[in-house]
């Protein structure tokens, strides 16, 4: 399983840092790569580059465009949505924090 890790989502201030997600991500054993990304123009050139059959994308972006989703469906990639249903929140967690 290959790992594309956002370093600086549009609009969101990650509570963690890069280095602390990296870590996080790394201590999967299901994780074979991470590969840190910015911006739509690194997920495209990620789609060129690796070879890849599915992409997973939270259930929110169902039915709307998403960075790549051009490139991923000339390449046949497959869109996987999940279904977020474990009722965690980055928003709740960053509230509690502060």
């Amino acid at each position: 399983m290959v790992v594309a890790l956002n370093c600086a989502p549009d609009g969101k201030t990650p509570v963690q840092s890069i280095y602390e997600r990296f870590m996080q991500l790394r201590a999967v054993k299901w994780i074979d790569e991470i590969i840190p990304y910015q911006g739509s123009k690194d997920l495209e050139l990620l789609a060129l580059s690796f070879k890849y059959d599915i992409r997973f994308l939270g259930s929110d972006y169902k039915n709307k465009e998403w960075d790549a989703k051009k490139i991923e469906e000339e390449l046949g990639i497959k869109p996987y949505f999940l279904h977020r249903v474990h009722g965690l929140s980055s928003t709740e967690l960053k509230q509690r924090i502060s």
